[in-house]
């Protein structure tokens, strides 16, 4: 492939030239000349993390300060940047090719370090997620080799690097690093779209992998949420809100937090057959490379969602909703905000224009007061996901596990199953007790 030169030139009174570009979109490099006869710069975009790069061209010594010889001295700068510009975008031009024809000799390190670009890369915003990714990292890329190609990472390697890590780092940091590799090669296929890059998690025995471990996942009792209920409005009104959202639909707390006015009823390619949703529904962002997740709104989520954008009367007065004021805005221009602002509520109680998402620390925050004014012990571990824990089991419980995966936002039945749901064993072997008994029941003598 021959660089295509590019002469987009602007000619001065004293005929230097001002810019040239040579090379192909991507891997182009521009001379660029500021002053006539000064130095030249070159200018492009580094590949690998596509941030701009500027150097000097090597400039010749003229030294005669005649002003005739302004323009021949331009001439003989700009020949020589010309050179150097166009070597410099035919080495990378042919950076580029070897990348599209060969885009699965990434490297481990490679493959990591676009996921953690601060610029372009997929890092998750939570804080505590970013430091399991950057543990995840140190520990493939010292276990496994930096410099090892992404694809040569087989199941075998895998497992023996994890049976031999077990001692030293235990089974929970474990099965994290390897979700979070997971997660790199999710990024990598999907919003890098390097092709063919083969997963190193496939063919992953999860359960061997956690023998020998019970996960300690603590839930918050029906009679502890109905407590934090309570006393939710000693609290902050938004707290309220947030709850409820969490409660009955089992919504993560990164979904909660970027929840929007739009996403209330919003429009769908198909919805909802008459009378299966009475009260509406929320099209929750997409989190974790998964799809969003459709949720039909209980009554008392649509009730709460009212008190927050409509004025109400307490018996006393009419009290605005602390959202009633971005509401009114969103009705009539559709301005959209968060429906869990952040930042210090008003002293009005009403917030007058769209702030940024409330953060996880204010979640984790209002949740602790809350335990502590309804007489709940805090127990590590618990916070926001215990919410989506307890839903999954009593969903789960009464509905079936098909219903949870669906309701959850789950591609397959595996996660929830194994993860979410397995306190529900018991149960399941329980039902499946009273089936056989009432099969027998024909077989037994009067």
């Amino acid at each position: 492939m021959t660089p295509r030169r590019d002469y987009s030139t602007e000619e001065t009174a004293s005929g230097a030239w001002v810019s040239r570009k040579h090379g192909e979109y991507g891997a182009s490099v521009t001379a660029r000349e500021r002053t006539p006869g000064g130095p030249v710069m070159l200018h492009w975009t580094d590949l690998a993390s596509g941030k701009r790069r500027s150097r000097y061209a090597k400039t010749l010594d003229v030294r005669d300060t005649a002003g005739k010889l302004i323009a021949g001295r331009c001439r003989a700068v700009g020949h020589e940047a010309d050179r150097l510009a166009a070597y410099l975008a035919r080495q990378r031009t042919l950076g580029v090719l070897r990348e599209q024809v060969q885009p699965t000799r990434i490297t481990l390190a490679e493959g990591f370090a676009r996921y953690h670009d601060e610029d372009t890369g997929g890092l998750p915003r939570s804080s505590s997620a970013r430091r399991h990714h950057q543990h995840a990292r140190q520990f493939w890329l010292r276990t496994l080799g930096k410099d090892t190609p992404w694809n040569a990472i087989t199941p075998a390697i895998r497992d023996a690097v994890l049976e031999k890590a077990r001692e030293d780092h235990g089974i929970p940091s474990l099965e994290k690093w390897t979700q979070c590799l997971r997660t790199v090669h999710r990024w990598l296929t999907d919003a890098a779209e390097v092709d063919d890059l083969k997963d190193p998690t496939r063919r992953m025995d999860w359960q061997k992998l956690t023998a020998g471990h019970d996960p300690r996942r603590p839930r918050h009792t029906e009679e502890e949420v109905v407590a934090i209920w309570r006393v939710a409005p000693e609290v902050d009104p938004r707290f309220r809100l947030a709850l409820i959202l969490a409660v009955d639909s089992g919504a993560r707390s990164a979904a909660v937090v970027r929840a929007t006015r739009a996403m209330v009823d919003e429009r769908l390619d198909m919805p909802p057959p008459a009378g299966l949703a009475p009260h509406g529904w929320m099209l929750l962002p997409a989190l974790k490379h998964q799809d969003r997740v459709l949720t039909y709104l209980t009554l008392d989520q649509r009730i709460e969602f009212v008190r927050a954008t409509w004025k109400r009367w307490n018996g006393l007065r009419w009290v605005d909703g602390f959202l009633s004021s971005l509401e009114a805005r969103w009705r009539a221009r559709g301005e959209d905000y968060p429906l869990i602002p952040g930042g210090r509520i008003p002293r009005s109680g009403v917030f007058r224009r769209a702030l940024a998402p409330a953060s996880y620390g204010a979640l984790n925050n209002w949740l602790r007061e809350a335990e502590a004014k309804a007489g709940i012990e805090h127990i590590d571990g618990r916070a926001w996901h215990s919410f989506r824990r307890a839903w999954a089991d009593f969903t789960e419980r009464e509905e079936g596990l098909d219903v949870t995966t669906t309701a959850g936002g789950w591609k397959s039945s595996e996660m929830p199953e194994h993860v979410y749901t397995e306190r529900q064993k018991h149960h399941r072997l329980a039902r499946s007790r009273d089936a056989q008994e009432r099969r027998a029941g024909g077989r037994r003598d009067e």
